[in-house]
């Protein structure tokens, strides 16, 4: 019987780490893997993507976690360089635009969490052995610590939804919303060019000046045409234009399917927040869902939200051995009105399904109110 020398030799698979540019990475095969993302950096220039992920980002990262006494404090605060809303708000930010946001669990003495550290996906390597039964992650800090590896359960890894069913490990990391507007933006920046086009030339956009029945060389042309701006621009801007017989002024306008097609197409906060699953209203009520009560909008956007906190919350369950959950009222209920009407509702009635005393303490609780709750003493008040 022949024996394989190699039956024992494992390669490592290079998996692309979803970073927010378009990155190549080499697998074991040889095969060339790319990732053809929305650049992050130029999608924070779009206004409307700026708002979208300005919300969600701030509104997770002002969520509670709900854990144990010992991770409470290392989630609140996760390293002594800035608070733990920022450090979150940055987190999520990156998940958001990339797919993907890496934080490294760096421990200490006797193997305990010291701190949190975020880590750009340009930063990261993930590699997976070719009988994916092993993976760890690479990271360059690009200082003096150089690349260094670790394990996959020091490395908190919150990816959105991986839609690659392959072995080649790209259902490892996640993809962004921002993969589903690509051709959206590139129409937007269309768009946006002709605007800026015709503001530049706001006085004449579109003017021609024609002069009958003659044939002038292009300095006659050129003098024809300074002429005329010179005529009607600056303080003479706006004025009635007077020529004489010899030259005709018309005017040329964008075609009007060109022109209905760019003003009807809906680049903007309709795409956007379609793509990142988000009711229209939360950030322009007089859009969308004009018909529904601001309790029903919340309501749908902090349904909406989940589809973000749960990959949070699973990751830190998993990596942290304990479970972690988000309490979103505090991005969704700010004013705490839902939960009062709540209250207010299951306290109601012939058999009400609250006491007194307990709708007191659930509000309490939550800090809608700020007060000790005596209990009655023996043998009386």
């Amino acid at each position: 019987m022949l024996l394989n020398p190699f039956r024992n030799f494992k390669r490592d698979r290079y998996i692309n780490s979803g970073g927010n540019t378009a990155t190549v990475s080499v697998g074991s095969n040889g095969t060339i893997v790319t990732s053809n993302y929305v650049n992050a950096e130029a999608a924070l220039k779009n206004s409307d993507i700026f708002a979208v992920v300005t919300k969600i980002a701030g509104d997770i990262a002002s969520c509670d976690f709900q854990v144990s006494k010992q991770f409470k404090k290392i989630l609140l605060s996760p390293n002594g360089l800035i608070s733990g809303f920022n450090f979150w708000q940055s987190v999520i930010s990156q998940l958001l635009l990339a797919g993907n946001a890496y934080v490294i669990i760096v421990r200490g003495k006797n193997n305990a969490i010291g701190h949190l550290e975020y880590a750009s996906p340009a930063q990261v390597q993930i590699n997976l052995s070719d009988d994916s039964q092993r993976m760890y992650y690479t990271v360059n800090w690009n200082d003096n610590r150089g690349a260094q590896v670790y394990a996959w359960y020091d490395v908190l890894h919150f990816r959105l939804m991986s839609p690659w069913a392959n072995d080649s490990g790209d259902y490892l990391t996640g993809v962004s919303p921002l993969y589903s507007l690509q051709h959206d933006l590139q129409i937007q920046e269309q768009s946006k060019q002709l605007t800026l086009s015709t503001l530049k030339n706001a006085i004449n956009p579109s003017s021609v000046i024609t002069l009958p029945e003659a044939q002038v060389d292009k300095k006659a042309k050129d003098s024809v045409r300074d002429s005329f701006i010179e005529q009607n621009s600056g303080e003479n801007g706006g004025k009635v234009v007077v020529l004489d017989q010899s030259a005709k002024l018309d005017k040329i306008v964008i075609d009007t399917d060109v022109a209905n097609f760019l003003s009807n197409y809906d680049f903007s906060q309709a795409q956007i927040t379609k793509a990142f699953g988000i009711p229209q209203s939360i950030l322009d009520d007089k859009k969308g869902d004009q018909q529904s009560n601001i309790g029903e909008i919340m309501n749908f956007y902090a349904s909406s939200l989940m589809q973000y906190v749960k990959p949070i919350e699973s990751e830190l369950t998993l990596k942290l051995k304990t479970e972690v959950t988000l309490n979103i009222a505090n991005a969704v209920d700010l004013t705490h009105q839902n939960l009062i009407t709540n209250i207010v509702a299951l306290g109601a009635g012939r058999t009400p399904v609250l006491a007194a005393t307990q709708a007191q303490q659930i509000l309490i609780d939550n800090g809608v109110f700020n007060m000790k709750i005596q209990e009655p003493s023996e043998g009386g008040m």
